[in-house]
This record gives structure tokens, sequence and C-alpha cells, in this order.
């Protein structure tokens, strides 16, 4: 949400900003699919914001395996906002590589940036401590 805030205030004037947030949970619901693929078809950026590193839950890849044939042709950029806490030196396989691959197989760019634990404002949340997951209506966004 801090980036959206950010483009919002440094580019709000000049282009329109939507936003969708999609939990991984929600994600997952069969009868929620075709909306969060048609979000993600329509967006001009995507952003997959997640603390894992080696793989993502077969939900998530088979929302990303049914949007990306949809995109191609079209503009758009998928970000991933990854969790870097792990050894320096280390390199990010699993969920990067997947992202990446996915942005390459739609024709569209791959940026990614790497999270550190100083840089986090909100530690990460449950779920289950939450009143329940809240869809916005329309834009972009993924978040775990």
């Amino acid at each position: 949400m801090d980036m959206y805030q950010q483009l919002l205030s440094r580019f709000g004037r000049e282009f329109d900003f939507r936003i969708s947030i999609w939990c991984f949970e929600v994600l997952q619901a069969p009868t929620l699919l075709e909306g969060s693929i048609y979000d993600a078809v329509t967006a001009d950026a995507i952003i997959v914001a997640t603390h894992r590193r080696e793989d993502l839950p077969d939900g998530i890849k088979r929302w990303v395996e049914a949007w990306v044939p949809r995109k191609r042709g079209r503009k758009g950029m998928l970000i991933g906002l990854l969790d870097s806490a792990f050894e320096e030196g280390e390199l990010l396989f699993g969920v990067q590589e997947y992202l990446e691959t996915a942005a390459a197989s739609a024709g569209i760019d791959f940026l990614v940036r790497e999270i550190k634990p100083a840089q986090r404002r909100i530690p990460p949340v449950s779920l289950e401590d939450q009143p329940g997951c809240r869809l916005a209506p329309e834009g972009w966004g993924l978040n775990e």
C-alpha cells in the first residue's frame, strides 16, 4: 500500500490510478478466479508481494498461468516485492524465477525489489487475526 501512495502522490495528476488487492487466500477461491484474472489482464502493473522465497502456493500459480496467455500483446509489467531475509550473497530462486518466467511468457516487463527486514514498516500479519479480506473493485495488485 505504501508503493501505491507513493505513486499516487508523485504521479496522481498525470495518471489514473486504481488498485485492487487480492489476498493469496482469496485468490485461491475458484468462485473469484475469473474476476482476479480479468484484473490482471487489464492492469498496467501487477504487483506480487510475498515473504515466500522458494515457491508460491498452487492456487496462485493457477492464477498466474490463467492470466499469462491472455496478457500477451497487451502492455503491462509484473513487479515482484520479495522478502530478502536471508544470508547476504544467497540468490533468490523459486518465486523470483517463476515470476520472471511468467512475465517473459506474457511479453511484459519484470521488475523485482527485495525488501529487507529493516525496510518493512508493518510486521507481517496473519489473516486469521484480521476481521476479513476486503477486495477493491478494480485496478491492480496482488498481495500475500
